[in-house]
């Protein structure tokens, strides 16, 4: 299994952005389904269950020196890669702390000796992904989303996620690791 911690959205952000999306795409399932809109912070590549397990294990005592915080979404963005067109909203609120999250979970990860997927952490909630050419309707959808902006809401936990190799988006949850306030 491929193994990752995320942040979740609340559910009334994540139907919020669906409805909107849904209205302009031209391939609906371009839409990822919401149940896996979740905002990875730490990847942790293949993992064995007993290997997931001993990781959540150190997350859950390192999370005691972590910190809850502050997100929100706002506006929208297209980012284009060679593999395909991606449609994602903006983090916003305490971006910081978010950053340093997704540091302290990878600091963890390493003390286990976890390889690590070293891509830069980028606070964006991927929300719908084309190949590139494709008319798709992800312009329209992001200008639709230009002045979208949801409700803060505190992050208490972090969602240690895992999805079958091979199987791009498509996510479980498997654990949480409980933040305190913050």
């Amino acid at each position: 299994m491929i193994l990752f911690a995320a942040i979740v959205p609340p559910q009334s952000a994540l139907e919020a952005i669906e409805d909107t999306v849904r209205q302009h795409l031209v391939e609906p399932s371009a839409l990822r389904p919401m149940h896996d809109m979740s905002l990875p912070i730490a990847r942790f590549g293949n993992t064995s269950a007993t290997d997931a397990d001993r990781l959540i294990r150190v997350l859950t005592t390192a999370a005691d020196e972590w910190s809850g915080m502050s997100l929100g979404l706002r506006g929208a963005t297209v980012v284009d890669t060679p593999s395909e067109r991606i449609l994602g909203v903006q983090v916003s609120g305490d971006v910081d702390a978010l950053l340093r999250l997704s540091l302290d979970v990878k600091r963890a990860a390493e003390q286990l000796r976890f390889l690590l997927d070293r891509r830069d952490f980028n606070p964006v909630l991927a929300v719908a992904s084309v190949r590139p050419g494709t008319h798709s309707g992800l312009d329209a959808a992001a200008a639709a989303l230009a002045d979208f902006e949801s409700e803060p809401w505190q992050v208490t936990e972090v969602s240690m996620r895992k999805q079958a190799y091979g199987h791009v988006g498509a996510s479980d949850e498997v654990a949480c690791v409980a933040l305190p306030p913050g």
